[in-house]
């Protein structure tokens, strides 16, 4: 019975970094598929709860412009440029612009945003399968954490994400302050994505550009006329 179940624990074992294995193979081969042409595509995000699937906490829609590791991304009253130097986001509304150091990774890009979630969750199980046009990634994380379940679906045509699905702390989606189970929404949250609309495009260099926004005078940032109502904040030293 020992050496049975002693067996079982290594077939076991033996899946799980199959199937890992598989995961980080189609990553790679999506991170290549993004990074092989400059695009553009659309995304929406549609909040709700996990066991109130018709109660929408929220929905957001929104543009991306992708080169490389350069993008400029629109959504509802926020405007984010990456490039090789800073991290701009512009909240309208505030009439703010954040400037941070670039990432080491591009968070628009979906995959960029998985490899960085498994390094800092952690898997618990996770499997590859194949119907039809479709490809699915199925990820599940160690308890306890911010997110307990992720999917992934990929066009197998295209190569192209086509949704996502995350399945979260509801509490990460609430004002400070706000509990999430006396607003009545439950402990989990389910977040929706849908990428399309995907054009391989020819975007100008200027559209990642800081000089659009602000230049740097010394130690010093100022806005052009155009973002003179807005003021800069910044989050990174040495910038």
């Amino acid at each position: 019975m020992a050496a049975i179940t002693l067996l079982l624990q290594v077939q076991a074992k033996a899946q799980t970094v199959n199937d890992t294995t598989r995961l980080f193979a189609e990553m790679k081969r999506l991170q290549s598929v993004y990074q092989a042409h400059e695009l553009s595509f659309d995304i929406k995000y549609t909040y709700t709860s996990e066991h109130q699937p018709e109660l929408v906490l929220d929905s957001l829609q929104g543009k991306m412009e992708l080169s490389g590791k350069r993008y400029h991304y629109w959504m509802t009253n926020m405007e984010t440029v990456v490039n090789e130097r800073y991290n701009i986001t512009l909240f309208q509304q505030e009439k703010m612009i954040y400037l941070t150091k670039p990432a080491d990774f591009v968070t628009g890009d979906p995959v960029a945003q998985l490899r960085d979630m498994l390094e800092r969750a952690g898997v618990k199980q996770c499997s590859v399968a194949e119907q039809g046009d479709l490809k699915t990634l199925r990820i599940y994380f160690q308890p306890g954490g911010a997110c307990r379940q992720m999917e992934m679906l990929i066009d197998k045509s295209s190569g192209y994400i086509t949704a996502t699905r995350y399945i979260v702390k509801t509490a990460l989606l609430m004002d400070p302050g706000v509990s999430a189970t006396d607003a009545g929404y439950g402990e989990y949250a389910v977040i929706q994505t849908s990428f399309d609309h995907y054009k391989q495009i020819k975007i100008d260099s200027r559209t990642f550009s800081e000089d659009q926004f602000f230049r740097k005078e010394g130690n010093e940032f100022k806005t052009t006329p155009a973002y003179n109502e807005y003021k800069i904040f910044t989050g990174s030293p040495n910038l």
